[in-house]
């Protein structure tokens, strides 16, 4: 065999079967990048997750910060100079529903009698009554009771405790946004492990149950992004919050998609070349030209 000729390739295999060698790990935006993680250390999978979720931690502080804390504290400062909640009851001077402060991410509102207002359009609505008080958004309203305990509802204590404790509540989202996503993340891969492994082996491509995992939680990061993505379109008015709902549902099937072209993204097993043959069928044995049997109807010639 010269240079020139290349080697046959190996039966029941194709060259196109088996996808190029994976790059090293560290990004998850794409499938191969996804698969490279299930022969990584667990070290490099979890710097990459610790960088995510920072990122994500930001976007949704800073989403927090654009479209909620910039009207709380105006609201409080619309507050009366007194007003407490004592035995479950809102005691307050301020007599109009008006909200306190509005825009189209937020509004708060005092409506001790529940009376009509004009009310503002916004995505959610705080509504203070006598003796609860009611979220509102999109998909309806809860509504609270107040806690059984002497509270502070007025401008001066409000406005002193938001001084205060703000970076403490500020700190509190980013790491309890990071916490969440690593128990999230965790149980996830966990559950998908399995799945990705059973795909893989009938898909004839190398991946171990450890790997599997690994493959798996590298799959939940890209959709994560795409979540804070959409909280940052939100916060500057590209996304209305239908929208940015429907996202953080389809973020969910797009973390199977990312999984499933992940494992076809692994090289193929190597023992996968006989499994195209007949596993009921042996190969059939040639049998030496010798043993032929002669046609009986026919004669040789003889000189």
């Amino acid at each position: 065999m010269t240079d020139h000729e290349s080697k046959p390739a190996e039966p029941g295999i194709r060259e196109s079967d088996s996808p190029p060698p994976l790059p090293p790990a560290w990004q998850p935006l794409t499938f191969r990048g996804v698969a490279a993680f299930s022969r990584a250390r667990i070290g490099r999978l979890l710097a990459v997750q610790g960088t995510v979720s920072l990122l994500v931690a930001a976007a949704v502080l800073w989403c927090l910060s654009v479209t909620w804390f910039q009207r709380l504290p105006e609201a409080i400062r619309a507050l009366p100079a007194t007003g407490t909640i004592e035995n479950r009851v809102l005691s307050s001077p301020r007599a109009s529903p008006e909200p306190l402060a509005a825009d189209g991410f937020l509004a708060v509102s005092v409506n001790l009698e529940q009376s009509a207002s004009r009310g503002f359009a916004s995505d959610v609505r705080i509504e203070f009554h006598r003796t609860d008080f009611i979220l509102c958004s999109l998909l309806g309203c809860l509504r609270f009771d107040y806690p059984d305990r002497v509270l502070p509802f007025n401008q001066p204590d409000l406005e002193a405790w938001w001084g205060a404790w703000q970076w403490t509540i500020f700190v509190s989202i980013v790491l309890g946004t990071v916490a969440f996503l690593f128990i999230s993340w965790f149980v996830l891969a966990t559950v998908y492990a399995m799945p990705a492994w059973l795909t893989a082996y009938f898909k004839d491509r190398e991946l171990s149950l450890p790997g599997s995992w690994k493959l798996a939680a590298a799959a939940l990061l890209t959709p994560a992004l795409l979540v804070s993505a959409g909280l940052v379109l939100y916060a500057v008015n590209a996304l209305d919050l239908l929208r940015l709902l429907l996202l953080w549902c389809l973020h969910v099937p797009l973390g199977w998609f990312y999984l499933y072209c992940a494992v076809l993204r692994l090289p193929v097993v190597v023992q996968a070349t006989g499994r195209k043959s007949n596993p009921f069928g042996g190969a059939k044995e040639k049998k030496p030209e010798g043993d032929a049997k002669q046609n009986p109807f026919t004669s040789s010639k003889t000189g």
